[in-house]
């Protein structure tokens, strides 16, 4: 539960990075957290509940950039989320995945 709240930048890249490895072993983790630039940035499935139930279940990139879902469980929208509508891209999902993707390589 919330793994990176108050770590500093190092610690938290040296956890998610071990947690990285543990899946690259097979192993399942289960991250709750709040955080969604974790969440886009480390896992490949995101889950998110709002009132006790399941509103979506979904890449993170599927997942956080609709806007009702965003809505009904009080998210905050993603930076990448508001640039993609500052300049008009139409498909947010596609954009925020690239730029996971990128972020990712660069890892």
């Amino acid at each position: 539960d919330e793994p990176t709240a108050g770590q500093d930048y190092r610690t938290y890249t040296s956890f998610m990075s071990f947690i990285k490895d543990l899946a690259a072993q097979g192993i399942a983790v289960l991250i709750i957290t709040h955080d969604i630039h974790l969440a886009l940035q480390y896992s490949s499935r995101s889950i998110v509940l709002s009132d006790g139930y399941k509103i979506a279940d979904d890449t993170p990139a599927n997942v956080f950039s609709e806007k009702g879902i965003i809505e009904k469980a009080n998210l905050k929208e993603t930076s990448l989320g508001r640039l993609a509508s500052i300049v008009g891209i139409e498909n947010k999902n596609d954009f925020i995945q690239f730029c996971i993707d990128y972020e990712r390589r660069k890892q």
